[in-house]
């Protein structure tokens, strides 16, 4: 199965669906939105995807390093090349991004509510690979999931759902996570 690792190699990517925390329904939109910044903040990217037009990837904005604007932008081509991948990654962060958004609607108790929080870190993770195993699931504040996830080489993704702002970040970077966007 083809994954995504090369989209968090010196990477973050944060998801949203373009309403986030704006209180209304999920609703696919125009797509699933994706920020992405290299780890060392030298370049920025914007683009979504569009779960109607598998095909389609459309940049929004950039900003930085022109070369590795370039070869992020080609990195993520090459990713979602497969239309397959493409749909199942619009898929499952749309799942992702649907439950945070019903827990805002529905009030779901905080047992059910974390326990769908961990499944869709679960979700999330497995499009990077399925022998990722969950070491440590916990809110940092009332806003906040984190999600730590391991391989069998020690390899790590984090899973951070933002609940208030409806937004999902993974990153292999715990620093890289808070710095996200500044």
């Amino acid at each position: 199965m083809i994954t995504l690792t090369s989209l968090i190699n010196n990477q973050s990517v944060r998801v949203d669906n373009h309403d986030s925390g704006s209180g209304r329904p999920f609703d696919w939109g125009t797509g699933v939105h994706i920020h992405k910044e290299t780890d060392d903040k030298d370049c920025k990217i914007q683009f979504t995807l569009n779960l109607e037009k598998v095909a389609d990837i459309r940049f929004i904005k950039s900003s930085g390093d022109r070369d590795k604007q370039k070869r992020v932008k080609n990195e993520v081509k090459k990713a979602f090349k497969d239309k397959a991948v493409k749909k199942r990654f619009i898929k499952e962060l749309g799942s992702a991004l649907k439950r945070l958004n019903d827990n805002a609607l529905n009030k779901l108790s905080e047992k059910d509510f974390i326990e769908k929080l961990k499944i869709s870190a679960q979700s999330v993770v497995n499009l990077f690979g399925e022998d990722y195993k969950s070491q440590a699931n916990s809110f940092e504040d009332d806003e906040i999931f984190s999600s730590i996830f391991t391989d069998k080489h020690d390899d790590r993704i984090i899973i951070q759902q933002n609940i208030k702002k409806q937004h999902i970040t993974i990153s292999r970077s715990p620093q890289a996570i808070k710095r996200f966007g500044k």
